[in-house]
Formats: structure tokens, sequence, C-alpha cells
């Protein structure tokens, strides 16, 4: 079964990757060859230089989407390319991406856009999209970029660059984040359903834990990568650092996870790698903070550490599988789905191997469904049985409860049990206002003859068959008990003494009319008294129908006596 689920999973995958690739199947308007010139220039050059600059001579001929040769100290770069004009487009929008530079954009000589000061030592300024309308031309025009990199490690002068309509570059914007448009609302599904058993119960809370936290920092890793966010934002370098952090810290959560799930015996390997991808951290942002380009030695220095380090945990945990752990097992699929995608973006972002701009790293969370189904469905198998063993130590204790309350020979309540309720029934001064609460006691008569006549069996015989015969003319708002030996009492509210008298006498006929034993006929006295307020106590109520009873035994027996305070 979980095999079946597992390859729907799979397949909803990669059905979602192949449909999301096919929106990126249309090829650059941007046409034209590219060339380029570097230089070790410090001064600002005029219109009319610039336009002999581009008509110059030395510019060598590169393969873009390719690195150009970068100026040693890091100086000036200049690139060049011509835009050629199709008949059925109109307004031009030009769309690239840039890190860790400045740079200035001429189109036919003039000046049409610039990103920073090139004579101002600007640098980490991070990644930034630059959205560019293209004054109007018929033919070919050149454009040419004069660059400022602070370092020549910073890689590539375009992260991309495409030439388009405002429209299509608008929804080409929305299509390269469309992976995280279907898989951030499934990640903030996904914390805020595991965070509802996070909250609310704390049998695998540290578990619980440490999946919230890795989903947050997806999120926000996925946030941090919105090309969309890029566009329309100034402060584009928080994101950038964000994006590098965050690309350390999910790795550093994912082994917080697995150290959640695996033995101990593999605890250590884990640390280790966690040490080293924390370290290679650390002296990024150190790097950065000296340098502005620690990140991108930090983002090479992740590319090849990322991989081994998975590696590791990914055979820790397969091993742990094969010694039983089915959680170990589950987990190694969205593991492995992250750290190759991770893989291939990095690759691609740096080798610019696939004809399209796209990261397939967010839909490693619909890998992780994987995990995640099983450990919510074994979440709810858990507290099935929880529920199962609360049930049956609810039923022990009520039947434990029960039996302490209860006369094992006739299952009437007992005395115990007439204390309690008749401190509930006492207490309700609402109902005592317009009802009254009637005692009626029950004594068999000459009960010891049939003990020492007949045996304890046949005694106990009557006992039962009386309580039976009870019970079937009581409702469920009269409470009976057994008093003690052959005594027993009725409890309820009751309008008036003449209704608890008229109740009595007809269980006292049915007594006397039931066959109870064999061998001699059974009957009972009974005696009626009333609740007489708070000033009342069980004593008195009790001494009062005891008394009412003992003039029924007097006069006769086989009778009802009321307590004298009513007669």
């Amino acid at each position: 079964m979980q095999e079946k689920w597992f390859k729907i999973y799979i397949s909803l995958c990669f059905s979602i990757i192949l449909i999301s690739i096919s929106a990126f199947a249309s090829a650059a308007h941007l046409s034209g060859e590219w060339s380029y010139q570097a230089d070790q220039g410090k001064n600002m050059l005029s219109d009319s230089e610039i336009v002999r600059q581009a008509d110059g001579d030395g510019w060598k001929d590169f393969d873009f989407p390719k690195s150009p040769p970068f100026p040693i100290d890091g100086g000036r770069l200049w690139l060049k390319t011509r835009v050629i004009q199709d008949e059925n487009q109109g307004d031009n929008m030009l769309l690239f991406q840039t890190r860790q530079s400045v740079f200035s954009l001429w189109f036919d000589g003039k000046l049409i856009y610039s990103y920073g000061n090139p004579f101002i030592n600007e640098s980490g300024r991070g990644a930034r999209w630059h959205l560019v309308n293209l004054p109007p031309f018929n033919g070919s025009a050149n454009i040419l970029f004069e660059m400022k990199y602070p370092d020549p490690a910073a890689l590539a002068p375009f992260n991309y660059f495409s030439i388009d309509s405002a429209f299509s570059q608008t929804e080409r914007s929305f299509l390269y984040d469309l992976p995280i448009a279907l898989s951030l609302p499934l990640t903030v599904l996904l914390i805020i359903l595991l965070s509802v058993y996070y909250f609310e119960e704390s049998i695998w809370k540290n578990l619980y834990r440490a999946v919230i936290l890795f989903l947050l920092m997806f999120s926000f890793w996925m946030l941090s990568i919105s090309e969309l966010i890029q566009v329309h934002t100034k402060n584009s370098l928080v994101f950038d650092y964000a994006q590098y952090i965050l690309m350390y810290g999910m790795p550093l959560c994912a082994n917080f996870l697995i150290l959640e799930v695996i033995e101990k015996k593999w605890h250590k390997i884990i640390k280790a790698t966690s040490a080293v991808l924390l370290s290679l951290l650390i002296g990024s942002i150190g790097m950065e903070i000296c340098s502005h380009i620690g990140f991108v030695f930090g983002t090479i220095s992740y590319i090849i550490a990322f991989p081994i380090t998975d590696s590791i945990a990914l055979f820790c945990l397969w091993r742990s599988s094969k010694g039983g752990n089915p959680r170990s097992k589950t987990l190694c699929v969205p593991l492995f789905a992250f750290m190759g995608f991770a893989v291939i973006d990095h690759i691609n972002n740096m080798a610019n191997f696939l004809p399209f701009y796209f990261r397939f790293e967010p839909f490693a969370i619909f890998f992780s469904l994987y995990f995640i189904l099983q450990l919510l469905h074994d979440q709810l198998l858990k507290e099935q049985d929880l529920a199962v063993k609360a049930s049956r130590l609810k039923k022990k204790a009520a039947d434990a409860t029960r039996r302490s309350e209860t006369d094992a020979l006739t299952q009437c309540w007992n005395r115990a049990k007439f204390d309690v309720v008749l401190q509930e029934m006492t207490s309700s001064a609402e109902v005592l206002k317009t009802q009254k609460l009637a005692f009626i006691i029950f004594d068999i008569d000459h009960f010891k003859s049939f003990n020492d006549d007949f045996g304890h069996k046949m005694g106990d015989q009557v006992l039962s068959r009386f309580a039976g015969i009870v019970r079937l003319n009581l409702d469920e708002s009269k409470h009976f008990f057994r008093w003690g030996g052959e005594e027993f009492v009725i409890l309820f509210y009751c309008r008036d003494m003449l209704r608890a008298a008229q109740l009595g006498d007809k269980i006292r006929k049915t007594i006397e009319n039931a066959e109870l034993c064999e061998k001699r006929a059974v009957t009972v006295s009974v005696g009626v008294s009333f609740w007489h307020g708070t000033g009342d106590t069980i004593k008195e109520l009790f001494e009062r129908a005891d008394a009412a009873l003992y003039r029924a035994k007097s006069e006769g027996r086989n009778c009802l006596r009321l307590e004298e305070a009513e007669q």
C-alpha cells in the first residue's frame, strides 16, 4: 500500500516538473553576436568616447551565455551585442540579472540605464533583476555594457538575459517563479498541519519541531530566490544574504531532523557533517564581511561539500533502515530529492547547461510528502492506540468505581453511594424549592427465618429477586440502595408525601403477590420520611424513616407508615 502511494507521489512530482518546463520552451528574441573588452580604466568616459569604444578595435568574441575572461584585478569589463528588430515585435523590454556588479547600459551610444557607479568602490550588491524598456528603433541597434566587478570570482556577467515584449517579460518573470508558486502553498499547509500536532500533543514533539523548522527555512529560502520579488525590490542584497544563509541552514536543519529519526550510534557522524557545513557557513560570512565575495566562494564550497555531507547522511539513513527503522527509510526519499535538485540547480546556475532559467529544488517538497504523510499516518495509529488504551483504562476505572459503589448480590447502589447521591440531591437548591426529597425504607419481614429454615442460598435468592422487582417499578429519577442486610432504600424527588406513599405501597403489594420464595410468602414493611431542608441531616432523615418502619412492624408488618411529622 505504501509503495503504491509512493509511486503516485513520484509520478505527480515529475508531471508537475515536465509541465512547468514546457512553459520555457520559447527562445529569446535577442539576436546578434557577443564580444567583450577588458581594461583597467579608472576614468569615466564621455558619450563620444563611448561611441568610439563601441566602434573601435580590440573586441573579442565569446559564446554567450558563457563568461568572458574577467579583469585580473577586478577592473572594467565591456560587453557588446546587437539586437535586431522583429517585424512582429512591438515594444522591447530587456530582462536580465546581474550579481556582484554595478554597470551602465548604452543603446546606440545613448545611456538609457545605470545601476550604481562604476567609479565608486561599490561591491557586494548581491543578485539583482533589471527590467529596461528599450527605445524604439528600426533594423538593428548596438547594446553596450560597461561593468565593474569587485573580483574576477564574481562568476558570470549575467545569470539571465532576454529581450521580449513587456507583457511577455512580466509573464516570464512569473513563470520563473512557477516552482515556488506550486511549492510554497503546500509547504505552508504542511507547516500549519504539523504545528497543530506539535502544540496539541507531545508524543514526537522534538521530531515535529525539527520538521517544522526545516519547512520554515525552506519557505523563507523560496521567498529569497523569488525572481518576482527581486524584480520589484530595491534591497536585493537582503534577499541575496538570506539565500546564502538559508542555503546552508536547510541541510543543517535536515541533519537535526535526521538526529531525531536515526539511532544514536549514527549521531556522531551526522554531527560531524553538520560541523563541516557550519564551519563553511561561518567562514563564508567572515569572508563576506571582509571582501564582499565570501558567499561567492561559499557557494562553490557548498556545491562541493553538500553532496558529500548529504551522501554520508543518506548512507547512515540507509543503514538505519536496513536495521528495521521504517522512518529512516521514508526520510531517504525527500533527502535524496533535495540533494539532487540542489546540485542540479547550482550546476545549471554556473554552467548554464539548460536552455532556460529554472529551479528544480522547490519541487523537492512534493517528495517530502512521502515522509510527512507517513509520519502523520504513524501519528494517527499512535493516537488510535492511545485512545483504545485510554478507553480500556477508563472502562476499568468505571468498573472499579461501580464495583465499589454497587452491592454485588442485588446490583443496587450501596451505602457509600447513598451519601454521594444524597449530597448531590440536597445541594440542588432550585429543585428543592418546588420538589421534596422522599426517603423510603423497606425491610423484608422475618428475613432471618429464610436463612435459618431454608439456608443462606434461599436468603440470597429472596434479596436478589426483591431487588429485581423493585427496579421494575422505578424510573431513572429514582435511586435504589441496599441499606444493609434486608433493608433497602429509595431516594427521589417528589411533590408530596402522598405520592411517595403510593409508590411505597405499590411496591409492597407487588412483593406480596410475587413469588420470591417457593416455600414461603415474602412481605415487606415500609417507612417513609421527607428531607426538611438545609437544617436536616442524614441521621435525622433515616431516624424518621426508621421510626415509621418500626411502627409498621409493630402494627402487624406488611404495611406502610409515614414519618410522624407528616401524619
